[in-house]
């Protein structure tokens, strides 16, 4: 058995290197379900890093530049940590995108944002302007978390820089900085708030002057409890709510191309948690509105070419299932639906589209347990259901993969 388990690892760890960036392995294997309680909770409810203290953990892209890390180093009644992320990868709900960001990435938008302030310079369909900046941000988090007896309280304070030049027929640079502040409580086992401010600006500099600059400014407040009804059952629930405003202003005619944007998020389902090969079930639905309002202002009257935005997700539906096969390996998968409704209006009132949409996906995954040391991956579908090169297939084998140490 033992050498059995060092090949499934040796294999495991060489995947490494095929998978494709995204971020928290376990929680994409499980459709990314919220009630499923998991570290990477630290990176929204930062005073639960006291429930995961002395531990390291690596999520890993498809090169050096892709990925994330957490170290969170405590005692029972105080406790620090680093996290470090590329912003790029999961820039949440406040992104350039919107209230689209809602309609187009169901699979992560609810609860699920790292909370680094979108790019206000990125080029993206529905964005408050088509900037050319392209570079990313790197973000880096400092946590800190207090005991209070029956309660948890944590903050966070998070730093981005990002910036890129170049020099051919005229010089062009661009640079970007953002800064986010995060209190968090938790009230016993059952209820954890948080709560962000979020600034993020940019500029942009051709031939050594001013192209354009942005702005962002952005709350978030996010809800997860639960209410125990069993002894086995748990009925969890989520809220959130964002709101976002930016602007971009271009320095040669001054024009500005302004955005605010709304999104509320609500969520209710049970968590069972069975003896029977200590397997968790959680299965909840969702609601959500997102409401964008633009003004592009190219032609300085404020409201002629404004536009507004309203998308409803009603009903979401997401069920993860959690199962230990043996001691040292561990089986997860989650799958999801939603159905949406989304309208665009111009501001006579003019319908400029609407749409109706359903969408469904699904994830799998595996885990490897050996001692303090747990290697999960995120098992790309393609590969799952076409299998490796061998068997005709061509899809890497992992979505993604993390490494995780408790010491």
């Amino acid at each position: 058995m033992n050498r059995y388990v060092k090949n499934v690892f040796t294999v495991a760890a060489a995947a490494v290197l095929l998978s494709s960036p995204a971020l928290a392995a376990r929680r994409t294997s499980l459709s990314n379900n919220q009630l499923i309680k998991d570290k990477d909770d630290v990176v929204i409810y930062p005073q639960l890093m006291l429930d995961y203290r002395n531990l390291i953990n690596f999520d890993y892209g498809t090169s050096k530049g892709e990925g994330s890390g957490m170290l969170l180093i405590g005692s029972r009644d105080f406790g620090f940590g680093i996290l470090v992320n590329r912003a790029d990868i999961n820039p949440g709900p406040l992104g350039d995108a919107g209230s689209s960001f809602m309609w187009n990435y169901m699979d992560t938008y609810e609860l699920a944002n790292l909370g680094a302030p979108g790019n206000p310079l990125a080029t993206a369909d529905g964005g408050v302007a088509d900037g050319d900046y392209s570079s990313p941000l790197t973000f880096v988090d400092l946590i800190m978390a207090f005991n209070l007896g029956r309660n948890l309280l944590g903050f966070r304070l998070g730093i981005g820089t990002g910036g890129q030049s170049e020099t051919a027929d005229e010089e062009s640079s661009d640079s970007q900085f953002a800064l986010k502040l995060t209190a968090g409580m938790s009230f016993g086992k059952n209820m954890d708030l948080a709560a962000d401010i979020v600034f993020a600006s940019g500029q942009r500099t051709v031939g050594g002057d001013l192209a354009h600059s942005g702005s962002l400014f952005g709350i978030n407040a996010n809800l997860r409890g639960f209410s125990p009804m069993g002894e086995k059952i748990d009925l969890g629930y989520l809220g959130q709510f964002a709101f976002g405003s930016q602007a971009i202003t271009e320095a040669n005619d001054n024009n500005s191309d302004a955005r605010n944007d709304i999104l509320l998020v609500g969520g209710l389902g049970p968590v069972y948690k069975l003896k029977k090969m200590n397997s968790t079930v959680s299965a909840y639905g969702l609601v959500g509105i997102g409401w964008s309002g633009r003004d592009p202002n190219t032609d300085g009257d404020v409201d002629e070419d404004a536009e507004t935005d309203l998308t409803i997700i009603i009903p979401g539906f997401r069920m993860s299932l959690e199962l230990n096969l043996l001691e040292w390996l561990v089986f997860r998968s989650g799958m999801e639906y939603h159905f949406g409704y989304q309208q665009d209006t111009e501001a006579n009132g003019d319908l400029v589209l609407t749409q109706q949409e359903g969408s469904f996906g699904w994830n799998a995954g595996l885990g490897l347990i050996i001692g303090d040391f747990t290697l999960d991956g995120a098992i790309q579908q393609n590969w799952m259901t076409q299998g490796p090169d061998f068997l005709g297939g061509d899809a890497p084998m992992f979505l993604n993969v993390s490494a995780n140490y408790t010491f």
